[in-house]
């Protein structure tokens, strides 16, 4: 652009990765090298409006991007360049003559000076006539673009009409398709409604596992018959079967058609399942308490709560580090309390306290699986059941058969793992067969500690209460054997999308 430069019209330099200097270290600079020249700045990517300012304000004449059309580039240059360098030149001369009237006006030469500034204005007016010129031409570019943009937008309208009138005959076409289609299955939809019909009435169906295979063999057979909402349903059943508490046991539906009694019912289905009846109408065990000592036992739970706030109980800050055995065994006590389990279970408070005191006999110094071990996991699931909507469902049976895991699911843990207990044949894996054998034992172990009447913490519970309870313990503590995680998080979940892809099917509309 050398040339360029000598005919006094504007120069151009090429610049690129500029990542180590800024707008201000950089205007400058190329503000010194073309000096007396408009400098035009082009970006890769667009300028928002504090950063165009600012570049205009450091003597760049215009911003433009790299993307920018050569005509439209060009039009734009000549006319920024005519206008605006051709402005400044006006300006600047007559800010010189005005400075000049001002400096002259009283020397006797007034009248020489006159003549002076007259061919001044007389040389002003010229420019001023070129500009003028000059804008003319500019106008006439940019009236030739504007046509141009206008003669693009006809084109453009003229390929999007032909674009239309080939998605209608799209369209067309997709609808004969369809209504082809439909014909075809009304041919065949009075046969595939019968064939699942006559699934739906196979008696020999009695587990869900058998359930399921037998849907999806038929399913291979006519899936093609069935409409997307058929299929939909068809796949919602074989998940709710899927999410069974046990896949390989008869549901208690299939002894309805079979003409028998209530006695006969329950024979059969606790007999063979894992069924077993309400616990809502037994009779409990009626449990002597001290009123006296009940009140004095409500009295000191109330300052055992003030004192469980200052250590952030219900918070998951909460650290076990910094509470003694006495500390923890209060805390104990204002988690049965909070879930009100003492008064709903008919807990003898005596008991409680020994439970818990031979709880912290019977967890053996280990580094890790420890007393304090076993409180940080009931105090986490106390975090959750009180933070959470977790107690919303959960029954004061669950509550009280968590807690209850939860600070017996380590107890008398020999510090040595299952493998170890496996790979040297210890006891404890001879009697447990290798299967979950420090878990079985803690389980075990739990219910000779409670076997103690002194510890009993169970002795106000009916017989089906008990039953139910332990057998909710065991299945927690057992649930621990890191060996199961993958399996019961993958069921938790599926168990959970099924739930929320039932619920987004009942609200959907139709």
């Amino acid at each position: 652009a050398l040339s360029a430069v000598e005919k006094g019209e504007f120069g151009g330099i090429w610049l690129s990765d500029l990542n180590d200097s800024t707008a201000q270290e950089f205007v400058p600079k190329m503000k010194s090298i073309v000096q007396g020249f408009p400098l035009f700045l082009f970006t890769k990517d667009p300028l928002d409006s504090t950063e165009r300012s600012e570049l205009l304000e450091l003597g760049v004449f215009e911003c433009f991007l790299f993307s920018t059309p050569i005509e439209i580039l060009l039009s734009h240059l000549k006319a920024i360049h005519s206008s605006t360098w051709l402005k400044r030149q006006v300006k600047t001369l007559l800010l010189k003559e005005k400075e000049d009237i001002l400096v002259h006006y009283n020397e006797p030469e007034g009248n020489q000076y006159n003549q002076e500034r007259l061919t001044k204005l007389e040389n002003h007016l010229s420019i001023m006539e070129e500009y003028k010129k000059e804008a003319r031409q500019v106008m006439l570019l940019l009236e030739e673009e504007v046509l141009k943009l206008k003669s693009d937008l006809i084109e453009k309208e003229e390929e999007l009409r032909k674009a239309n009138r080939e998605n209608m005959a799209g369209k067309w076409r997709i609808s004969s398709l369809l209504e082809k289609k439909k014909k075809e299955k009304e041919k065949t939809d009075e046969g595939s409604r019968a064939l699942l019909k006559s699934a739906d009435a196979d008696p020999e169906v009695v587990t869900p596992i058998q359930n399921v295979t037998r849907t999806v063999e038929r399913l291979s057979k006519i899936s093609d018959l069935l409409t997307p909402e058929d299929l939909k349903n068809v796949l919602v059943g074989i998940v709710t079967n899927l999410n069974s508490s046990n896949l390989y046991s008869p549901s208690p539906e299939i002894l309805d058609g079979m003409g028998l009694d209530d006695v006969s019912k329950k024979y059969i289905m606790s007999s063979f399942t894992d069924v077993q009846e309400t616990s809502l109408n037994q009779k409990k065990v009626p449990v002597n308490k001290s009123s006296s000592f009940s009140s004095e036992f409500k009295a000191s739970i109330i300052g055992f709560r003030e004192t469980a706030k200052t250590f952030f109980l219900t918070e998951v800050q909460f650290d076990v580090f910094h509470r003694a055995e006495t500390e923890l065994s209060q805390c104990i006590l204002v988690m049965f309390d909070h879930f009100n389990l003492i008064d709903e279970f008919s807990i003898p408070v005596n008991n409680l306290l020994n439970f818990i005191k031979a709880l912290q006999k019977n967890y053996y110094a280990n580094p890790y699986h420890n007393f304090l071990h076993a409180f940080d996991v009931a105090q986490m699931c106390f975090v959750y059941m009180t933070k959470t909507d977790l107690g919303n469902y959960f029954t004061k049976a669950d509550v009280l058969a968590l807690f209850v895991a939860a600070l017996c699911h380590d107890l008398c843990h020999p510090a040595l793992n299952n493998t170890y207990q496996i790979n040297a044949q210890t006891e404890l894996a001879m009697i447990y067969n290798d299967t979950s054998v420090l878990e079985n034992y803690h389980a075990s172990q739990t219910f000779q500690l409670v076997k103690d009447p002194n510890n009993n913490i169970f002795a106000g519970l009916s017989p089906t209460e008990m039953k139910d309870i332990r057998k909710s313990i065991i299945s927690a503590i057992l649930s621990t054997d890191m060996t199961m995680h993958f399996e019961l998080t993958s069921k938790f979940t599926t168990h959970l999308d099924a739930k929320l892809s039932g619920n987004a099917a009942s609200q959907e509309p139709g």
